[in-house]
């Protein structure tokens, strides 16, 4: 991972795992330290549920993105993310996290 690479291996682990809560807690203080993170302490995923936010602008194949990660305020699990257009502010993506559960097979709903 370079300054200029957005963070795509702590990205696909949040958004795509069901972690520990230390683990969880691990990754949302080592994004906090990534070039040009700033901390959002009042952030609100798609579905309007608060959190802490990670925000951050960095340049990906020659294009400037800026992204918004949001973590449960007492549990810091993953709760959603906001994309932005650099130029305008303007959100141009949003996610909720509603629920995450482990089940038994593939296609089961928990």
């Amino acid at each position: 991972m370079t300054n200029d690479d957005p963070p795509t291996e702590i990205g696909d682990m949040i958004r795509e795992t069901i972690m520990p809560p230390a683990l969880a807690a691990a990754l949302y203080r080592l994004a906090a330290t990534l070039p040009g993170a700033t901390l959002v302490p009042h952030a609100t995923n798609a579905a309007g549920r608060a959190g802490i936010g990670i925000m951050w602008t960095g340049t990906s194949a020659k294009q400037v993105y800026k992204n918004e990660w949001i973590f449960d305020k007492t549990t810091l699990q993953f709760i959603g993310e906001r994309i932005f257009d650099p130029q305008t502010g303007q959100v141009t993506g949003e996610s909720a996290i509603l629920r995450q559960a482990f089940t038994a097979k593939a296609g089961q709903i928990p």
